[in-house]
C-alpha cells in the first residue's frame, strides 16, 4: 500500500545513494517509483518521519546531482521521500539522469528508454513502440552525424 502515490509517479528502478543529515555515512539503494516532487526507495532503512536526508543520483555517463529530501513515511519496504527544494538546474539534471535522451544509434536502447516511461505494457504496445522507433531511428542517426 502506497498512500502517497500520485499519478505522476512512474515506475523507475535506478540507484540512489542516501546520506543522513546527522551522519556522514552513505548507502546506495534502488528507487521504486519517482515523481517530480518525491520518490519511493525500495529496501531503504526505516527512518523517522521528518528526518532530513541527502539523495545522490548518478548516471552511467557520470552526471551527478544531489538533492535534499525529507522522509514522509515508510510503507513496507519502501521509503517515501519528498524533495525539500529542487532548483531548476538540479531538476533538469535529475530528468536527464532519469530519462536520458536516445541518440538513435541502437534501436533496443531506444525501446528500453522509452518503454520505461510508460510502465507495464502489452506485447502489442511494445511492437507498436518498436515500429515507431524503427521509423524515426534513421532520422536521428542522420541528424547525429550531421552535427558531429
Amino acid at each position: 500500500m502506497e498512500p502517497h502515490t500520485q499519478p505522476n509517479h512512474v515506475p523507475r528502478r535506478m540507484p540512489v545513494s542516501l546520506r543522513l543529515d546527522d551522519q556522514g555515512t552513505m548507502a546506495t539503494y534502488c528507487t521504486h517509483k519517482i515523481g517530480p516532487d518525491s520518490l519511493f526507495i525500495d529496501g531503504a532503512p526505516s527512518l523517522r518521519r521528518g528526518q532530513g536526508i541527502e539523495l545522490i543520483f548518478e548516471s552511467a555517463s557520470g552526471l551527478r546531482v544531489a538533492i535534499d529530501g525529507i522522509v514522509e513515511g515508510h510503507t513496507g519496504s519502501k521509503l517515501f521521500v519528498s524533495y525539500r527544494t529542487l532548483e531548476t538546474q538540479a531538476r533538469e539534471r535529475l530528468e536527464q539522469i532519469i530519462w536520458p535522451s536516445w541518440d538513435g544509434a541502437n534501436l533496443l536502447d531506444g525501446l528500453i528508454l522509452l518503454a520505461g516511461r510508460y510502465g507495464d505494457a502489452t506485447l502489442k504496445d511494445w511492437l507498436r513502440l518498436t515500429n515507431l522507433l524503427g521509423t524515426i531511428q534513421p532520422r536521428l542517426v542522420h541528424r547525429r552525424h550531421a552535427y558531429a
